[in-house]
């Protein structure tokens, strides 16, 4: 039996994320904690059996209905935030191999490009169609951002080699 915090703790969390069934209901780390049984492929009634009095009002219907909802959602951040760890880390190599400002400011400029690309990708036509009709003014500031891109990362280019410029005449006197 559930205390009232419980209970209104329990509605907010399930409100959240937009649930409403058994599971959403639990508290976070037991929904945390099926999401991983899952992941490694426990049968409903284990999973049931391994949470205890905390999964003693839950039936494998119950597991099946969040596996089929709230599991995909839970699934679906897991991958993102994987992919969002790719990237970081590959921002991250980017800047260690530079040591001049403006190579880490180019480097930043190809993460964001390469981030742009990404969403041009994973969305396709379609949704850029869809994003035109629904809302022009953000398909156009897309398209502005491309060349900002390319102007910031020439004005790199030649800030670059205008410190090449100053090192080498430095050098020679």
């Amino acid at each position: 039996m559930n205390t009232p915090i419980q209970t209104i703790q329990a509605k907010n969390t399930a409100a959240a994320h937009g649930r409403k069934g058994k599971v959403a209901r639990l508290r976070r780390e037991i929904r945390d904690q099926i999401n991983r049984m899952l992941d490694d492929g426990f049968p409903y009634h284990l999973i049931i059996k391994q949470l205890g009095e905390a999964g003693a009002h839950l039936n494998v219907m119950n597991i099946s209905n969040w596996k089929r909802g709230g599991y995909q959602n839970h699934a679906k951040a897991e991958e993102i935030l994987h992919q969002n760890r790719i990237k970081m880390e590959l921002a991250a190599e980017l800047v260690r191999e530079t040591t001049e400002t403006t190579s880490q400011q180019a480097a930043v400029l190809k993460v964001g490009a390469l981030q742009m690309i990404d969403a041009l990708v994973h969305y396709g036509d379609e949704s850029l169609r869809n994003m035109l009709q629904i809302n022009p003014t953000n398909f156009i500031r897309l398209l502005e951002a491309m060349p900002q891109q390319a102007q910031a990362a020439i004005l790199c280019d030649r800030q670059r080699a205008q410190t090449m410029a100053n090192s080498n005449e430095t050098a020679k006197k």
